[in-house]
C-alpha cells in the first residue's frame, strides 16, 4: 500500500464521523449514553492502524519497528478505552 495524505485524511474523517454518528445514536437508546471519549478511541485506533499501514509500506521495515508500533498502539487503545470507561 502507498498511503497518500488525502486517503489518510478521508479514512480518519470517515471513522471519526461514523463514531460520532454511533454515539449520537446511542444517546437515543434507553440505558445508553454518548461519550466523546469513545469517539476519541475510534479516532486513535484508526490513526494507529493507518500508522502501521504506513510503516508496512516502507521498504526498510524491520520486525522490531513493526512490533514497537503494534505494542505502542495497543497501549494507546487500552488507555483510550480506560478513559472512556472511567467517564
Amino acid at each position: 500500500p502507498r498511503p497518500e495524505p488525502a486517503r489518510i485524511a478521508l479514512v480518519l474523517a470517515l471513522v471519526v464521523g461514523y463514531g460520532a454518528l454511533d454515539e449520537w445514536h446511542q444517546s437515543h437508546i434507553p440505558g445508553r449514553d454518548a461519550s466523546l471519549l469513545d469517539v476519541l478511541t475510534d479516532g486513535v485506533s484508526a490513526a494507529l492502524v493507518l500508522w502501521i499501514v504506513f510503516v508496512l509500506a516502507r521498504r526498510e521495515l524491520s520486525e522490531r519497528a513493526l512490533l514497537a508500533r503494534l505494542g505502542g498502539g495497543v497501549l494507546l487503545c487500552v488507555a483510550c478505552a480506560a478513559l472512556a470507561l472511567l467517564s
